[in-house]
C-alpha cells in the first residue's frame, strides 16, 4: 500500500489497477463503490442520491437518444425530446456536483491537496478512473478506523 505523505492520492487517477477488484465492480456495478464512498466520508446519503441520479440520467439520456435519430416533423415529438434533453441535462449536471462533493470531501479528510478544476475534470472526463482512486482511499479510511 502505497503511504500518503499528508497531500497526495496515494494511487494515481489512472491507478486503478492497483486494485483490480475495485476496476472490475466499478465499471460494471459503479452504485457499489459510489456507496461505499458514502459511507467513508459519512455522507451515505449523498451516496445514495448520486445513484438514484445516475441511475435516473441514464434512463432518460437513453430514451432521447432514440427518438433523435428519427426525422420527424411532429412539433409535439420536438418539444417532448427537447424537455427530456433538458432534464437528462439538468441531472446529469446535478450527479457531477455530487461526485465533485464526494471527491472533495475525501480530499479533505485526508488532507489531499489539489485543484477543484482538477476534481471537476476528474469525474466529469475520467468517472470510473475517479471512483476507483476515491474508493482506494475509502479503504484506507476505514482501516483507519478501526486501529
Amino acid at each position: 500500500m502505497a503511504e500518503n505523505d499528508g497531500n497526495r492520492w496515494r494511487h494515481g487517477l489512472f491507478g486503478c489497477f492497483h486494485d483490480i477488484k475495485w476496476t472490475i465492480i466499478t465499471l460494471f456495478l459503479p452504485c457499489y463503490p459510489l456507496y461505499k464512498i458514502g459511507i467513508a466520508i459519512g455522507r451515505k446519503w449523498i451516496a445514495v442520491l448520486t445513484i438514484m441520479l445516475l441511475c435516473l440520467a441514464y434512463l432518460s439520456t437513453s430514451s432521447v437518444r432514440v427518438p433523435f435519430a428519427v426525422n420527424d416533423h411532429n412539433v409535439a415529438t420536438k418539444l417532448l425530446l427537447s424537455g427530456l434533453f433538458c432534464i437528462s441535462t439538468l441531472l446529469f449536471v446535478t450527479y457531477i456536483g455530487l461526485r465533485l462533493f464526494m471527491r472533495i470531501r475525501i480530499k479533505k479528510m485526508q488532507k489531499i491537496e489539489g485543484s477543484i478544476f482538477h476534481d471537476l475534470l476528474a469525474v466529469s472526463c475520467c468517472g470510473p478512473c475517479a471512483i476507483c482512486q476515491e474508493i482506494q482511499e475509502a479503504e484506507i479510511l476505514d482501516q483507519e478506523r478501526i486501529k
